[in-house]
C-alpha cells in the first residue's frame, strides 16, 4: 500500500472504529478473519495438509500463554495444521438445496 492510500485511509478506518459499537465492530472483525481463516486452510490443503478449525477456548488463556496484547489481539480461531494419521471419519453435510434458498 502506498503511503497515500495508507494516508487517505487510516483516519477513515479510525473513525469508523471509533464510531462502532464494540460488539459490531468485534463481529466485524470475526467475519473478515474467519475468511482469511478459511484460505490459509485451502492453501494448506492445496499443498497436501489436512487443518482443523477450533472453537471453544479459553481466549483470554491463549492471549496469555501467546504474550499478546490483549486491547490489540482478539483470538478467533485455533488451526491445526499437519498431516492426518489414517483415514479420517466421514462426515454428513446436507446437500445445500435443502438448506438455502434464494430470493
Amino acid at each position: 500500500m502506498s503511503q497515500a492510500a495508507r494516508d487517505h485511509l487510516e483516519p477513515i478506518i479510525n473513525k469508523i472504529e471509533q464510531a462502532s459499537p464494540k460488539p459490531a465492530l468485534q463481529a466485524a472483525l470475526s467475519m473478515d478473519t474467519a475468511l482469511a481463516i478459511m484460505q490459509f486452510m485451502l492453501v494448506a490443503q492445496e499443498h497436501g495438509y489436512d487443518t482443523g478449525a477450533m472453537t471453544g477456548f479459553d481466549h483470554d488463556h491463549i492471549v496469555s500463554a501467546l504474550d499478546l496484547d490483549a486491547n490489540r489481539y482478539a483470538p478467533v480461531m485455533l488451526i491445526a495444521v499437519g498431516k492426518a494419521v489414517g483415514q479420517l471419519s466421514a462426515s454428513y453435510r446436507e446437500p445445500a438445496s435443502q438448506i438455502t434458498t434464494f430470493k
